[in-house]
């Protein structure tokens, strides 16, 4: 495995940057595998609540980047509701990319990789949130990041226990924690509850 680069020393124009990073089909399939059927619209994760919990977390001197990764809907009633949705996104304030799945291995993880080093090497990233249980892609990424002493954060289901939900290297927090964002699941208890906003 290449060795991957160090992340980017500071100058003094850049801004501090907080980097969100979605894993879509990722988040849908733990949901669909907790809840036992397909999610509906209203069981899936509110973005508008999940961006304004973003901004909440986001200091003045921070640049929040968020953007969401997603398989492409394969029929055209989907893709049509797919990209009303995109669309939503957009007007929330994530950017997205959306590709087809042509073979069962072609999904998004190496674009969200590719986005993750991207960042990781050309900006000064003070905090890397993803919202994923995928461990196979992102565990040693993100360790390697969190041994560089960023705070790494991962978001998930511990009704899905994965080796992101378990590295002491991370700060867990489940996302049915997150005010508002996911009805469809009770809250867990966890010793890592989401930072509720300041009053």
């Amino acid at each position: 495995m290449e060795q991957p680069k160090m992340p980017q020393q500071r100058t003094a124009e850049m801004l501090e940057v907080k980097l969100f990073i979605m894993d879509a089909p990722n988040v849908d399939m733990a949901l669909q595998t907790i809840l036992g059927h397909r999610p509906t619209r209203a069981e899936r994760p509110s973005m508008k609540l999940l961006m304004a919990w973003l901004q909440e977390q986001t200091k003045s001197y921070q640049t929040l980047y968020a953007k969401v990764f997603v398989n492409e809907a394969p029929d055209v009633d989907q893709a049509a509701k797919q990209k009303r949705w995109l669309e939503f996104l957009t007007a929330e304030g994530f950017e997205y990319l959306c590709k087809p799945r042509l073979t069962p291995g072609s999904d998004v993880d190496e674009d969200m990789l590719a986005y993750l080093e991207l960042f990781r090497t050309q900006h000064y990233i003070t905090e890397v949130i993803v919202a994923s249980n995928d461990g196979q892609c992102f565990n040693y990424p993100l360790e390697v990041i969190a041994k560089a002493g960023i705070l790494v954060t991962v978001i998930g289901f511990e009704q899905r226990p994965s080796v992101l939900t378990r590295n002491p290297l991370f700060r867990f927090i489940p996302l049915p924690s997150i005010p508002g964002v996911l009805r469809s699941l009770p809250t867990v208890p966890t010793t890592e509850e989401a930072p509720q906003p300041s009053t």
